[in-house]
């Protein structure tokens, strides 16, 4: 098989029969546009929810290579996260004429309208849910984590202790306090929005860090 590790790593794809690749790499045009040309009998997209927003450049460059496919699969634990209007871009690359325009399915499914206010047109809401219900089992497979629950393996925790530079330990520490002074006296905050912006901005600081240090 083909691992796609970055956008000149294409010299297997003519010849691979599997070749796996990321959404950010389809962003790049050269590749997804090399690929699209390949053509393949099969496309897996996994988390296929990220497919949610039909204007987006990892929808515009995967829609076109699902749809070349002769056949697709798109594996989602949650594929509309919100509103029926996330699932037009996944329907539409598996049925497009089945599932028609954006504007026939927003006024159908989404309660799409024209909004005066704003001038756009607003796809937010619902409408006709049990008929959208009863058309997605044609194309969708439910399986419920109940039900497929005594195929997995039991769930293994284990604590590995990562040893840290003594210069980036201080600093985390240093964070550490910060964090828990924060949350401790959150209520007590002049600004309790500069409080919670902090608070944010110090945890996604230290998730960022241990992740680091987990792949040093």
């Amino acid at each position: 098989f083909n691992l796609i590790r970055h956008g000149k790593d294409i010299d297997l794809l003519e010849s691979a029969s599997v070749t796996i690749i990321t959404y950010g790499l389809l962003l790049q045009k050269d590749l997804s546009q090399r690929i699209a040309a390949r053509g393949f009998n099969t496309v897996i997209v996994d988390e296929s929810h990220y497919l949610k927003n039909r204007k987006a450049k990892r929808t515009k460059s995967l829609l076109p290579i699902i749809q070349r496919s002769r056949r697709a699969f798109l594996l989602s634990g949650t594929p509309a996260l919100a509103r029926p209007v996330e699932l037009f871009p996944q329907l539409s690359a598996l049925h497009p004429k089945k599932w028609g325009s954006f504007s026939s399915f927003t006024k159908r499914y989404c309660n799409g309208f024209f909004n005066p206010r704003f001038r756009v047109w607003d796809a937010n809401g619902a409408s006709n849910l049990d008929e959208l219900h009863k058309k997605l089992r044609g194309v969708m497979i439910r399986r419920l984590k109940a039900k497929v629950l005594t195929e997995l393996p039991e769930k293994r925790r284990q604590k590995v202790i990562i040893k840290l530079p003594e210069k980036k330990e201080k600093e985390i520490n240093i964070q550490m306090k910060e964090l828990y002074s924060l949350c401790r006296n959150e209520g007590e905050a002049k600004d309790p929005w500069e409080c919670k912006g902090r608070i944010y901005s110090l945890c996604t600081g230290l998730y960022q860090t241990c992740g680091l240090a987990k792949v040093a």
